[in-house]
């Protein structure tokens, strides 16, 4: 087994940060991923460009426990005209944000190379313990997101 991503708890986590209930990264090109806290359910629930974001197997909308929003460069490839983009995911401590429970806060994340996992730390250099569930990563330039 390689080495592991997320280091996860069972026990609540809640990480002493900002209140984070309302939340939208856009992508640009219209690309607009809104998330809105759930305080019953402990869960954010996904919408896509203004509209709820469904899975089509289960009819159900989605919805997370851990978002991430990782910021890095990102560009359209020189000369491209089709728009794809080059994303710099060999980053070493860029700036992020851990999100769950309806807080927030900074992080710093690393990826070395395509072999190597994420690694996800706080700011004072401890290794990020994230509550268990379905969690979402968003990759994303640093004026991207807003939070609410």
């Amino acid at each position: 087994i390689g080495k592991l991503a997320f280091k996860f708890s069972a026990d609540a986590v809640i990480p002493e940060g900002s209140e984070a209930t309302e939340l939208s990264v856009d992508f640009g090109s219209g690309y607009i991923s809104d998330f809105h806290y759930n305080e019953e359910e402990k869960v954010y629930y996904k919408d896509h460009s203004g509209t709820k974001h469904m899975d089509v197997g289960t009819g159900l909308q989605l919805s997370f426990d851990n978002l991430f929003f990782l910021e890095t460069d990102i560009h359209i490839f020189a000369g491209d005209t089709a728009g794809r983009k080059d994303i710099d995911i060999y980053a070493d401590n860029y700036k992020g944000y851990y999100v769950t429970n309806g807080q927030i806060i900074e992080i710093t994340w690393t990826k070395s190379s395509a072999f190597e996992p994420l690694v996800f730390k706080t700011l004072d250099g401890e290794e990020l313990i994230i509550k268990t569930g379905k969690t979402y990563i968003a990759v994303c330039t640093a004026d991207a997101l807003t939070v609410e």
